[in-house]
């Protein structure tokens, strides 16, 4: 096993990698970590495929993390690919262009990049049955786990960046209540099958994703405290309905809300909001963690048979 090893998560909004360092703690120690706003997904779901200006931040991206990995001295690269690469007509370009910088990036299946995050969230074993939501760009991805068993494993056509730009509902100004119960149709409808699945069939909830951390954030800033750790579903709909009566730029003044998310806030928001409500959720604990150190997991079990 390499001393030092870059995990890269190329996803539908945001590229992400992290060097860890195994040489000193086996379980390894994050040495360097960087995200890059990509938003792959914006192109798909506009054009129908990855535009040329796109891929050229995806270029610039991996000529970045390349010399920042090299600069702390990783000697293996573990790169994964998932939602917009899946489903783009062009979704190979990015494999050329990770390689033209001597990595080799995997493009995964939406049940196994379920599993991975599932490993970064919750770990190789959970001690009660334990579901994991993820709400990414382009998908959603639910895994529920007894043990080390993975009972159920999914991969939903709902993300934030799909919902803001694909699903048909303009969401740069106020949000009507019709328009937004048109947003929860679409969710409720896609996640129906996964709902039934897991609904009443686990004690623990965890979150995990920028959607859900902005969530848990403006929940808190409602509350007047400083508390992101959870989000209760009770407070998530009072924050969706403040979200929707203002535009992207009144959003964007949002005590605890980034800038940054104004946009898809919306798209992500309904995403949790009726995966709550079908799954039965009134609380879930919001995870700091995600596929990029479930790679990490992954590579531990591969090359030592444990983590």
């Amino acid at each position: 096993m390499s001393d030092r090893v870059a995990f890269i998560d190329a996803g539908t909004n945001s590229f992400h990698m992290i060097v860890v360092d195994f040489s000193q703690n086996p379980e390894g120690e994050t040495v360097y970590s960087r995200k890059e706003t990509i938003r792959l997904g914006k192109s798909l779901y506009d054009t129908g495929f990855l535009d040329e200006a796109t891929l050229s931040k995806v270029d610039h991206v991996f000529a970045k993390f390349r010399e920042k990995a090299d600069k702390h001295g990783a000697e293996v690269f573990v790169a994964m690919a998932t939602s917009a690469a899946r489903e783009a007509p062009n979704g190979s370009d990015i494999i050329d262009i990770a390689s033209k910088y001597g990595i080799k990036l995997n493009i995964i299946s939406g049940p196994e990049e379920a599993r991975i995050t599932r490993l970064g969230v919750a770990g190789p074993c959970c001690d009660v049955p334990t579901l994991c939501v993820d709400i990414g760009g382009g998908s959603t991805e639910i895994a529920l786990t007894d043990g080390t068993k993975d009972i159920y494993l999914d991969s939903l056509a709902l993300g934030a960046i799909r919902m803001a730009f694909g699903s048909g509902i303009d969401q740069s100004g106020v949000v009507t209540e019709e328009m937004y119960n048109t947003l929860r149709k679409i969710v409720s409808d896609i996640c129906s099958d996964a709902a039934d699945a897991v609904r009443g069939n686990f004690i623990k909830v965890f979150g995990s994703s920028g959607t859900i951390e902005a969530v848990a954030e403006g929940c808190a800033g409602m509350r007047g405290d400083e508390d992101t750790s959870y989000v209760l579903h009770s407070e998530l709909a009072e924050l969706m309905k403040l979200m929707c009566s203002l535009t992207i730029e009144e959003r964007s003044n949002i005590p605890k809300v980034s800038p940054k998310r104004a946009d898809i806030v919306i798209g992500g928001g309904v995403v949790l909001d009726q995966i709550m409500r079908s799954f039965g959720i009134e609380r879930l604990t919001v995870s700091r963690t995600g596929l990029r150190e479930g790679m990490k997991v992954d590579y531990l079990i591969r090359t030592r048979g444990s983590a």
